[in-house]
């Protein structure tokens, strides 16, 4: 009997000390479902700044739009007054005492064209700016959505790690109780 009451014992020793296992389980796994939560939370802040970066990214497309139709004006007036200078030349072929006088405005348009021009070659450089921003934007985009899969791989990893450990252990605890348990159930 006596040595019936110390497996008693010694049971409920084991029994105290794998309901502490089983706490100290249970505070870790509420650890890892907030760090869990919490990477959560940061996924859904990438995905604002995502829809962010693609409003501002819409809203350049719409700038670039409304630049091309600009331009398809431009080319529009330009093909105008490619079709005014047609008929200038004509009526110089016939008013050779005037040459001089629309050679003059005729040198004041080019200066126009090559102010145009220059506009041109201005709007492009910033559109090769913009274009070099989008690939940055794109690239930084591209790091952070990484950066995140990989820290969510990362921390689900150790929490299933730790989720096994804490379970092995119990499990072991649980077959020393039912072998303690058999023994005393052996020896009634």
């Amino acid at each position: 009997m006596p040595l019936i009451r110390a497996d008693a014992a010694a049971a409920r020793v084991l029994a105290v000390g794998a309901d502490r296992d089983v706490a100290d389980l249970k505070v870790k796994l509420d650890a890892h479902t907030k760090v869990l939560g919490a990477l959560r939370e940061t996924q859904i802040e990438h995905g604002e700044q995502l829809k962010s970066l693609d409003a501002r990214f819409s809203g350049l497309e719409t700038r670039f739009d409304d630049l091309e139709t600009r331009f398809d004006g431009l080319e529009t007036r330009f093909d105008g007054l490619e079709t005014r200078f047609d008929g200038l030349e004509t009526r110089f072929d016939g008013l050779e005492t005037r040459f001089d006088g629309l050679e003059t405005r005729f040198d004041g348009l080019e200066t126009r064209f090559d102010g145009l021009e220059t506009r041109f070659d201005g709007l492009e450089t910033r559109f090769d700016g913009l274009e070099t921003r989008f690939d940055e934007l794109e690239a930084e985009m591209r790091q952070g959505i990484a950066r995140v899969e990989a820290e969510t791989k990362q921390g689900i990893a150790r929490v299933e790690a730790e989720t096994k450990q804490g379970f092995a252990k119990l499990g072991e605890s649980i077959s020393y109780i039912t072998t303690l348990l058999e023994r005393q159930g052996q020896h009634d």
